[in-house]
C-alpha cells in the first residue's frame, strides 16, 4: 500500500512540476480570453434584468446548466428558469473571475454573488461557485456548459440577509439553503429574514 502512495505522489509531483506525463495546455489569444470575461459581465446583466433575448445569443444551442443534485437543464429550460424567476434581481456580480483557454474552448471559474429583493422588501444575498465553459462556434464564443455549486463553508460567510429599513446584514447563524427558485436554473446559498 505505501508503495501505491509513493508512485501516486511521484506522478503528482511530476505532473505539478509539468513533466512530460503532464497533458501541455492550449493557449488562445489573450484578446479571446478578455471577450469571454466581457461576455460572462454581459450574461450577469442579462440574467439581472431577466432578459432572456440577450442570452438566447450568448448560450449555445447545445447549451447544459449542471448542479449537484439537480437534473441537467438545457437552454429553452433555462431561459424559461430565468424569465420566470419570482423576485427582483437587484444585482449580480462576478468575483474571483480567472480565464484560461484551451484550443476552440475557454474556461472561466469564479463565484456569482446575487442579491434578490422579495416582495416583501426583504433582501437575499447569495452565492454560487461556477465554472463555464465557452466554446466558438461560427467565429463567435457561446457558453456550451455552466457547473454551479454552493461554496464549501458558506455556513457563515454566505448566509447575510438585509432587513427592510435597516442597512446593516444580519448573519443567521444556520447552515443555509437555497431557495425553491433559485434551485430551478442554479444552486447557491441564500437565507431570507
Amino acid at each position: 500500500m505505501a508503495r501505491t502512495a509513493l508512485v501516486f505522489v511521484g506522478v503528482s509531483t511530476a505532473l505539478a512540476r509539468g513533466g512530460q506525463e503532464a497533458e501541455p495546455r492550449m493557449m488562445v489569444d489573450r484578446g479571446a480570453v478578455d471577450e469571454v470575461l466581457r461576455i460572462e459581465h454581459e450574461m450577469f446583466e442579462a440574467i439581472a434584468r431577466k432578459d432572456v433575448d440577450t442570452l438566447v445569443d450568448l448560450l449555445a444551442d447545445d447549451f447544459t446548466y449542471r448542479s449537484p443534485g439537480n437534473p441537467d437543464v438545457g437552454k429553452p429550460e433555462f431561459l424559461r428558469n430565468v424569465a420566470a424567476i419570482p423576485v427582483e434581481i437587484v444585482s449580480i456580480r462576478g468575483e474571483a473571475l480567472r480565464a484560461d483557454g484551451y484550443g476552440s474552448a475557454v474556461v472561466v471559474t469564479g463565484v456569482q454573488w446575487a442579491t434578490t429583493r422579495g416582495a416583501d422588501g426583504s433582501e437575499e444575498t447569495g452565492a454560487v461557485a461556477f465554472t463555464d465553459v465557452f466554446v466558438l462556434r461560427d467565429g463567435r464564443w457561446r457558453l456550451k456548459l455552466a457547473y454551479g455549486v454552493e461554496p464549501v463553508g458558506s455556513e457563515a460567510r454566505w448566509s447575510l440577509t438585509v432587513r427592510p429599513g435597516s442597512s446593516r446584514p444580519a448573519r443567521t447563524g444556520s447552515r443555509c439553503a437555497p431557495p425553491r427558485w433559485w434551485r430551478s436554473w442554479g444552486s447557491g446559498c441564500m437565507r431570507r429574514s
